[in-house]
Parts: C-alpha cells; sequence; structure tokens
C-alpha cells in the first residue's frame, strides 16, 4: 500500500505505511516483507531527496536479500543500489552493482528457464499419467467387454444346451410313447391271434370229433350190414 501512495507522490502516507509495515515485518520475523519495505523506504527517500537514508535503506534490504538468497529480490536490491550510487557519483560502487544486476539477471533467466523446463517436464508427465490413464480406461473397457462376451457366450450356450435337452427330452417322452403305444398294439394283436388261434382249434377239434363219431358210426353201420348178410347166408 506504502508503494501505490509514494507512485501518486503521497509521501507522509507512505512513510507512515511504510513503517507500519516495516515495524510489523520486524515484529512477524517475515525477512521477505522487511526486506521489500527496505527497498520501497529506498525509493521513497530517493524521491524525498535523502540520498544517505535512501543508500542505508538500499544496503539494508540488499543485506537481507542476500541473507535470505532469493535471486529476483538480490537483483532489485541490487538495482537500487546501483541507481543510488550513479546518483551520489560513486561510479565504481555503482558498475559494482551493475555487474551483479547482470550477473543476477543471467542466474534469474536460468531460473526462470529451469522453471519453465520444470513446467514443461511436469505437463510432459502430466500428459504422460493422462495418457496412461486413458490406456488404463480402454484396457478396462476393453475387459469389461471381453468379459461381458463371455458371459453373453455362456448364456446363450446355456440357453441351447437347455433347449437341447429338453427337446431331447421331449423326444424321449414321445419315443416312449409311441413305444408304449406299440407294445399295446402288439399285445392287443397278439390277444386277437391267440383267441382266433383258440377259436379254430375248438372248431377244429369240433370237426375232429365230429369226423370221429361219423368214422365211428360207419363203422357201426358197417359191422351191423357185414353180420346181417352172415345171418342172412
Amino acid at each position: 500500500y506504502g508503494d501505490l501512495l509514494m507512485n501518486s507522490n503521497n509521501f507522509t502516507g507512505s512513510q507512515t505505511a511504510l513503517n507500519e509495515a516495516l515495524d510489523l515485518s520486524l515484529r512477524s520475523g517475515n525477512k521477505t516483507m522487511q526486506a521489500a519495505t527496505l527497498y520501497n523506504l529506498s525509493n521513497l527517500s530517493e524521491k524525498k531527496k535523502k540520498g544517505d537514508s535512501a543508500l542505508q535503506f538500499a544496503i539494508n534490504a540488499y543485506a537481507l536479500a542476500k541473507d535470505l538468497n532469493q535471486p529476483d529480490l538480490i537483483r532489485g536490491t541490487a538495482e537500487r543500489l546501483q541507481e543510488v550510487y550513479e546518483k551520489n557519483r560513486r561510479l565504481d560502487s555503482s558498475l559494482h552493482y551493475l555487474k551483479i544486476v547482470q550477473e543476477y539477471d543471467g542466474i534469474i533467466k536460468v531460473n526462470e528457464a529451469k522453471e519453465v523446463l520444470q513446467q514443461q517436464e511436469m505437463l510432459s508427465e502430466f500428459h504422460q499419467k493422462e495418457q496412461e490413464q486413458k490406456r488404463l480406461h480402454e484396457n478396462e473397457r476393453i475387459r469389461l467387454w471381453a468379459i461381458s462376451a463371455v458371459i453373453f457366450l455362456i448364456a446363450v450356450t446355456m440357453a441351447l444346451l437347455y433347449f437341447m435337452v429338453r427337446n431331447k427330452a421331449r423326444k424321449t417322452e414321445i419315443e416312449n410313447l409311441e413305444l408304449e403305444l406299440l407294445a399295446r398294439k402288439y399285445h392287443m394283436e397278439e390277444k386277437r391271434l391267440r383267441a382266433e388261434l383258440e377259436t379254430k382249434s375248438k372248431e377244429l377239434t369240433s370237426k375232429a370229433m365230429i369226423e370221429i363219431q361219423r368214422t365211428q358210426l360207419i363203422e357201426e353201420i358197417i359191422q351191423k350190414l357185414t353180420r346181417s348178410e352172415e345171418h342172412t347166408s
């Protein structure tokens, strides 16, 4: 907030806000906030034409940035020192911090490149995992489809077997009924033939008895005639 007031040339409000921020950072032990506040206080002091204060705030901010080992913060505070020394005509010191700025520009670029590379690697890993998930999902879908197909084939096979067994049972039942009817027919035919045979046998027996009686009668008549002729002689 203090830097916004400073940019709007509200130096008094900016000074109050930055002092409060510095006090808060000291009490909380937040060195990053403390370094950023000292950086802004250096800018404010320079705008208020207080070169010594601007330099001291910049030195303190740079020291904290080095202690924190944050390249962006080190580069920013080094640039602040380079500008302060340049305005104070201390060109050797200004050149020294300009080299530091350039050095950290390279470090920051390397770090940014590393971050980009890491992001690309993370993105590539994410895509690989996504592809792997898709592959696993596709394999699972194929596996489920295969299981469903096997279950369907088993169901169809069981249905076919059931109908085959049922048809066979029906066929066997029909065949048994046909055999039973045929057996009954043969039995009835056998009874009819036996009855017919028995009837014919009785008829033949009767005829035979009649023939025997007839033969006996003829023999008796012949005997009688023979005896009668003998008496007559």
